[in-house]
């Protein structure tokens, strides 16, 4: 994480992701990626260690809630957003994401 913190105060107001015109720069993402991690924390009592499963695509809220986990001490699940039903089960089972 240190190099997310370093990254995000050498290259603050720089573009880090670009999505269908919009841009979030790296203080945006540091920002938005705060916030989200005392959300987990304190919103649904989430601890470092307990995993957290991200199910998106290639979408500009995949950085936040995946440096948001990180920031936060959890681990991060990627979720395949294709899976049916029966293959989400089985990875949250598998993983124990507790959110």
């Amino acid at each position: 994480m240190d190099l997310f913190f370093e990254s995000c105060a050498k290259f603050g107001p720089r573009p880090a992701f670009r999505c269908y015109g919009t841009v979030l720069t790296y203080t945006d993402i540091a920002l938005q990626s705060k916030r989200f991690a005392y959300f987990l924390q304190h919103d649904c009592g989430l601890k470092p260690g307990d995993r957290a499963a991200i199910m998106l695509p290639n979408i500009l809220q995949y950085p936040i809630c995946l440096f948001g986990i990180l920031r936060a001490g959890m681990i991060a699940v990627n979720v395949n957003p294709l899976y049916t039903a029966r293959e989400l089960e089985h990875q949250l089972n598998d993983s124990g994401a507790k959110a």
